[in-house]
Parts: C-alpha cells; sequence; structure tokens
C-alpha cells in the first residue's frame, strides 16, 4: 500500500479486453500489470471508478448496450 494501484476487476476486465486494448492471452493480473504503469498515479481512482461504471451500466457481461457505448466506433467486440 502507500501507491495509488489500479486493480483491475471483473468490469475493468471486460471493458479492456472488448475494446480491444487487451488480446485475450491476458489475465486480470497481467492486465493490471500492463495498464496500471500507462495510467499516471494520480488518474487511476478515477479511471477504475469510471470502467466499472461503464462496465455495469454499459458494457454489461450479457447483453452489453453497444449503441449507447461511447467506445462503439473504436470497439472489437462491436465489429464481430
Amino acid at each position: 500500500m502507500g501507491r495509488p494501484a489500479f486493480p483491475v476487476d471483473t468490469h475493468v476486465f471486460r471493458v479492456t479486453r472488448r475494446p480491444g486494448l487487451l488480446n485475450g492471452r491476458f489475465t486480470p493480473e497481467k492486465a493490471q500489470e500492463s495498464l496500471e504503469p500507462r495510467i499516471p498515479p494520480g488518474d487511476r481512482h478515477a479511471l477504475h471508478v469510471h470502467l466499472v461504471q461503464h462496465g455495469r451500466q454499459v458494457c454489461k457481461a450479457q447483453r452489453p448496450l453497444c449503441r449507447s457505448c461511447v467506445l462503439a466506433r473504436v470497439c472489437d467486440h462491436v465489429r464481430r
């Protein structure tokens, strides 16, 4: 502890994988190792909160609301 971390939970993992930020070979642990250094420490908490919210409300595990998604134009999941 003592440093801002960027936890990768199920929502963050899904929201970063579907658009193609991470490929299918990543585990949540590897995703955290890859993503955390790219995010400024002061932004990690807010980004985590927003990605969790997006995962719960838009990029749902079942029946994602792709038509309402701000990332739809760049999302690999939508293009399939």
